[in-house]
């Protein structure tokens, strides 16, 4: 029941019963990272959304030189790769733990299938899905704008 408190909190989970959280918490499977271990690299196949539980992770990406740049640092109960859910993409980052962490994670093919066989928790995940992407679609918007506007400034 542990799990089924932590997706509560998430807004992708927003909405679900506590019967179909606990229909995801059948499928999720507990892994543990060492500090240093990467995760996910980028460019890898994605297949899986993962929850820190414990633990803290840093977020990097490639420049143009090749060299790692520090997009965010998570910690307990924020997720990650939860776009793989839906496109199985390329990662677009690769995500390392900043410590001994404890994450949740969940494999696509998994969801997938309890999704299939589930239309209740379908319908109600995929809306909350949407109202994420919005949120960030939102955010980047305004991160866009707020960028344009400072090179502006500068003259660039």
């Amino acid at each position: 029941m542990e799990n089924v408190e932590i997706l509560k909190k998430l807004p992708l989970f927003r909405g679900l019963s506590n019967m179909e959280l606990i229909q995801i918490n059948k499928i999720i499977v507990r892994r543990t990272f060492l500090k240093g271990m990467v995760i996910i690299k980028e460019g890898d196949e994605g297949d899986s959304l993962f929850i820190i539980k414990s633990g803290a992770v840093k977020v990097t990406k490639k420049n143009k030189e090749g060299i790692d740049e520090l997009v965010v640092e998570l910690g307990p109960g924020d997720p990650f790769g939860e776009m793989a859910l839906i496109d199985r993409f390329p990662r677009s980052a690769t995500v390392t733990a900043n410590e001994t962490s404890e994450l949740l994670e969940i494999k696509e093919p998994h969801f997938t299938k309890l999704l299939s066989s589930h239309k209740e928790i379908d319908l109600k995940f995929s809306k909350a899905f949407n109202k994420v992407l919005c949120t960030r679609l939102r955010e980047t918007t305004i991160d866009l704008a707020s960028l344009r506007m400072l090179l502006q400034r500068k003259g660039t």
